[in-house]
C-alpha cells in the first residue's frame, strides 16, 4: 500500500541546459563553431537543404485515400436472417433494404452458414446475393 513515506520515484532527472553562460566557460559544451553551436540550430530531419529522406521515399499507393476493406459487401449469417425474417419470406436486396439490415451503399450480400435456421425462408438468387454451398442446401 502506498503512503507518503514510500511513494515510488516517478520524477526523472532534468536534462542539463547548456549554452546558458555560468561556469561552463568558452564554448559552454557546444563544441567549436558551426551551425549547431548557434542559437536556434537545425530541426530534426534537416539535411542541409537537401530533400529529406521522408520526402525522397516513395509512398504506399493509395495509403490513407482508398479503404483497403471493401465496404460494398456485407456478410450475413443464418442467425441474422432468422432474426430479421419471418416464416415464408424471401431474402432479396429489396427486403434487406426495407428491414434496414443493409443500407444503400451495400451492393453485394454474402450469406454464410453460421448459426441455425428454423424457419422456412427462400433466398433470391442473383449477382448481388451470394449463397455458400451449405446455405443453398439448408434453404432448399
Amino acid at each position: 500500500m502506498f503512503s507518503l513515506s514510500n511513494l515510488p520515484r516517478t520524477v526523472q532527472k532534468k536534462t542539463k541546459r547548456i549554452g546558458r553562460g555560468g561556469n561552463r566557460g568558452k564554448n559552454a559544451g557546444k563544441g567549436n563553431k558551426g551551425q549547431n553551436k548557434r542559437a536556434g540550430a537545425t530541426r530534426i530531419g534537416f539535411e542541409g537543404g537537401q530533400k529529406t529522406i521522408l520526402k525522397r521515399t516513395p509512398k504506399v499507393k493509395g495509403y490513407g485515400f482508398n479503404p483497403i476493406v471493401d465496404k460494398s459487401l456485407k456478410v450475413l449469417t443464418l442467425s441474422a436472417i432468422e432474426k430479421y425474417f419471418s416464416d415464408g419470406e424471401t431474402v432479396s436486396m429489396g427486403t434487406l433494404l426495407e428491414k434496414k439490415v443493409i443500407d444503400e451503399k451495400i451492393k453485394n450480400v454474402r450469406i454464410i452458414n453460421t448459426g441455425s435456421l428454423t424457419k422456412k425462408i427462400k433466398a433470391e438468387k442473383n449477382d448481388a446475393i451470394y449463397l455458400t454451398k451449405s446455405v443453398v442446401n439448408i434453404l432448399n
